[in-house]
């Protein structure tokens, strides 16, 4: 399937049923609509989709499975973090590789550190099938404690409803920061694609440039 295929099949993956505050005109919130429009009730409108292919080239049993973080948590640079070509896996072997589209790894890093977002959901196809049993971690980090970490088991989003055996669709909500610890474990000789739905992101870049413009349309800066 190709990333353009993906992101087609992403857009639908919205699962927003609150009511009340919905984001919508908050000048911090940058949603994925056009200009930035939207609200939590329709985060996946026009949805930006950033899809992260990692490759294992290792061959062997389940020792030669490679664990990389697709967020690091705290430390920004920790072993095993997805980067564009080759890289180590957590605990320092080698042995994956990454690539992203449309841009580079690099700046999706970058931009998870300084733009938390929340992810509203993911496709996840592969060479493999035996990769979907995988389960993605997530583990929320601080120095004051260990918190308990929560696996996405991609497994039991597979049906006979959905008898693709190389792309499953997977409605899980979670965030991309600089606090979260997202790790992936990929088996031998296996390349996996996640195509990673952004629903919205903490902008306070964008937020100051909205703020003057509007003092500015009030007269108050000249």
């Amino acid at each position: 399937m190709t990333a353009e295929q993906m992101e087609d099949e992403a857009n639908g993956l919205s699962n927003y049923g609150g009511r009340g505050y919905d984001g919508r005109g908050d000048d911090f919130l940058q949603f994925s609509g056009p200009g930035g429009a939207g609200s939590f009730a329709d985060p996946v409108h026009q949805g930006k989709i950033f899809n992260l292919t990692i490759t294992n080239t290792t061959s062997g049993g389940s020792s030669a499975n490679l664990t990389a973080l697709l967020c690091p948590g705290l430390i920004s640079n920790a072993t095993g973090l997805i980067a564009d070509g080759a890289f180590n896996a957590v605990g320092g072997t080698a042995g994956l590789t990454g690539a992203g589209s449309p841009g580079l790894i690099a700046h999706l890093n970058a931009f998870i550190q300084k733009f938390p977002s929340q992810i509203v959901g993911f496709k996840i196809s592969s060479t493999n099938p035996a990769q979907f049993e995988q389960n993605i971690v997530l583990q929320k980090q601080s120095p004051f404690k260990t918190h308990t970490s929560k696996p996405i088991n991609v497994a039991i989003y597979a049906s006979e409803a959905n008898p693709n055996t190389q792309l499953i669709t997977v409605k899980e909500t979670f965030f991309m920061d600089a606090q979260s610890q997202i790790s992936y474990q990929v088996l031998p000789n296996t390349t996996v694609t996640l195509g990673l739905v952004f629903g919205v992101s903490l902008n306070t870049a964008g937020a100051l440039r909205k703020k003057t413009q509007k003092a500015a349309a009030s007269k108050y800066i000249g």
